[in-house]
Parts: C-alpha cells; structure tokens; sequence
C-alpha cells in the first residue's frame, strides 16, 4: 500500500515553539519553525514528574546568580500554582520555589551583556505516599514530600547561542533547560508529512504542540493500518 502522509493545520493561542509530529513513541518529524533569540535574553525552565500516577508534584527550589553582568525585566512563564513566586530578586540573581505537575514552569530576563556567567543551584522534593483511595470514592489521601535531587551548575552565556544547556537530574523527565529566549513569531502552522518508514500494521500519529508561553497541546492519534509492499 501507498505511503502514509500526514496533513495537519495548527492554530495557537500565542506564538508557536514547536511542533513535532509522533509515531507512537517516536517523533518522526519537526516542522521547522523559526524562533529568532537574542543573545542577552536568557530562559530558565524545569519540567518533570514525581511518579506515574495521580498527585505527581515536584517541588522546585533554586537560586540564580548572575557574574559579569546585571539581570533586569525578569518574567515569570507558567507559574500556574499559587505555591509558585519568585523572592530576594536583585540585579545579581535571585531566587524561586515553584510546584508544578510534569509541565514546563520558568522565567526569562534580560543582561546587560552575553558575556554573562550564571550560576545556578536546583533541589527538588517529590511526592510520597499515598493517593486516592480505590477509583477516588474514599476521598484523597494525606500527600507527603521526600527530598530527591540537588544539582549546581555554571553557565556562560555566550554558549547558549550554540543551543540549549539540558541538566537532566532525575526519572520521568525531571531536568532543568537553560536557553537564549525565543522570540514570539508565526501562531499557526500548516504541514504536510509522508512517513517513509511505517511499521507493518497499527501506527497511531498523533501531534505533539508547544508555545513560547509553555502552553501545550497533543492531538488525538489517528491510527493509520499500513501493509508493507512486498
């Protein structure tokens, strides 16, 4: 049988990051968007989850030091809990603690020069313990948090022009991405994709979208049945 092709039209609430389109597990294709960064415009972000199952928080708590330059215009990006705020901020660092549940949370701001060097301290606590009871008819469970990871890092500025800096510090995608900002640019997106290599039988394709403002979308799968050619 012919080839699947995969056609798609996307439309954001705000300007789009990226969009990845999946075969199951396996991201078959990036549509290329293009997020223009300036080099004293920096982002810290941390995503991840404490475990597969219901009340998988992660406590967040870090600080962020600034050498050789002075910070300023500091926005926070998805601080969705009202447990999240940012304290003691000053033209030389500052610091956060924020809980979040397996999304991304962070904050951008600015220098007043590339040649900046950050050092950043990151610990988290997760989640322990019980849940719900049963299929939630007992009502929700005491939660409790157990220290996990702690991690230290230096950065220079300079470097993130070549890419992101990834500090992976734990299971269930529990890391910290340091990156020059991108620019908000395009909010909608039209692709079209032929997948050269389908497995023999089921394949679920399904979307996976993400904005500059961290918010995210996933489309449901459709399952293409594909026969191999012989």
């Amino acid at each position: 049988s012919s080839l699947p092709k995969i056609s798609a039209f996307v439309a954001g609430t705000s300007p789009l990051e990226s969009v990845e389109l999946y075969r199951g597990l396996d991201k078959i294709h990036s549509y290329p968007i293009d997020t223009p960064t300036q080099p004293t415009r920096v982002r810290v972000l941390w995503e991840g989850s404490s475990r597969k199952s219901s009340y998988a928080g992660v406590v967040w708590r870090g600080t962020l030091e600034i050498k050789k330059s002075r910070m300023s215009n500091v926005r926070k990006v998805r601080f969705d809990s009202p447990r999240s705020f940012i304290f003691n901020e000053q033209p030389d660092g500052l610091a956060w603690s924020s809980v979040t549940c397996g999304y991304r949370s962070g904050f951008v701001f600015d220098l007043d020069t590339p040649e900046a060097e950050l050092f950043l301290t990151v610990s988290t606590s997760v989640t322990t313990g019980p849940k719900f009871g049963e299929h939630g008819e007992d009502g929700p469970l005491r939660i409790a948090h157990a220290p996990a990871e702690r991690v230290a890092s230096t950065i220079n500025v300079a470097d993130l022009a070549t890419g992101p800096r990834v500090i992976e510090i734990g299971t269930l995608n529990r890391r910290v991405i340091v990156s020059l900002a991108p620019e908000p640019t395009i909010e909608t997106v039209e692709l079209s994709f032929t997948d050269s290599s389908p497995v023999p039988g089921i394949n679920p394709y399904w979307l996976r979208v993400l904005q500059v403002d961290q918010e995210m979308a996933w489309s449901s799968p459709i399952y293409v049945d594909y026969a191999a050619q012989v």
